[in-house]
């Protein structure tokens, strides 16, 4: 029996309105969040762009899945990439 190793995107929470963390990410079921801490979040992004979602966690998901990556670390602290959106909140 082999690993399974999935690939994590770390973006700032920057790239998300307060909107979107306070009515999506902590409410919804149209995508798998899971706290992490008080810092962020953890979002599997893999097939998250068949769901209805913010428009802001949408860029970030289609960042995601041009890395390759199956999961999004949404960090208070993470880097903030040029060609998404920031917003001060």
């Amino acid at each position: 029996m082999s690993a399974e190793i999935q690939s994590m995107l770390v973006l700032s929470t920057a790239h998300l309105t307060e909107e979107t963390c306070n009515n999506h990410l902590h409410t919804t079921t149209a995508v798998s969040a899971y706290e992490k801490m008080s810092y962020g979040w953890f979002v599997y992004a893999k097939h998250s762009l068949d769901r209805n979602l913010p428009e802001d966690l949408t860029a970030c998901v289609h960042r995601a899945k041009d890395c390759n990556a199956e999961w999004i670390m949404f960090d208070r602290d993470g880097p903030e990439l040029e060609g998404l959106p920031i917003y001060d909140w």
